[in-house]
């Protein structure tokens, strides 16, 4: 198997190790009951993108950091839905008040236009958001991750989850 030309250089060790960092982080927020280890989802994920029919323009090392992130979630999405995963056949009691999935996504629809809003509006702040919320990183990673001091990121946040909390409150 050939590995991409841009894959090929951008995955070198100090990637590897962030990589490895954010799928622990990643399955520290999944169910206990996965059978996937962090080197597993960095592996899983760095043969999708290297067997990816439509070449990726990875730009630099942030963009590929970014596109294994998502990719490691589709591989976790995959083997939940997988027939070999135990939780899709778990059995479960429904509860006769719990809102209906449409209900659901009409409360999820205001927050998707906020954070539209926020990403076009104050992309940084959209990118800590993603980060800290979506991808599970703490405020050292994303330091890191945008090399910015922890201070920036702290105050970054605070300021992003106003704005959001604003946006919602509005809408509501």
């Amino acid at each position: 198997m050939s590995v991409a030309g841009p894959v090929r250089l951008i995955m070198d060790e100090p990637v590897y190790k962030r990589l490895h960092r954010r799928a622990k982080a990643i399955l520290r927020n999944e169910h206990s009951d996965h059978r996937m280890e962090p080197a597993d989802l960095v592996h899983e994920a760095f043969l999708r993108i290297a067997k990816s029919r439509v070449p990726a323009a990875l730009n630099d090392r942030v963009h590929f950091l970014a596109v294994a992130t998502i990719v490691m979630r589709h591989v976790l999405i995959d083997h939940a839905r997988s027939a070999k995963s135990p939780r899709r056949f778990k059995c479960v009691t429904l509860d006769h008040e719990m809102p209906l999935a449409t209900e659901l996504s009409r409360d999820a629809l205001p927050l998707r236009h906020a954070l539209e809003r926020l990403a076009s509006r104050e992309a940084r702040l959209y990118r800590i958001v993603e980060m800290r919320f979506f991808w599970g990183l703490d405020i050292e990673e994303i330091a890191s991750e945008l090399c910015i001091s922890s201070r920036t990121v702290k105050r970054h946040w605070t300021v992003a989850r106003g704005l959001l909390r604003r946006e919602l409150t509005e809408a509501a």
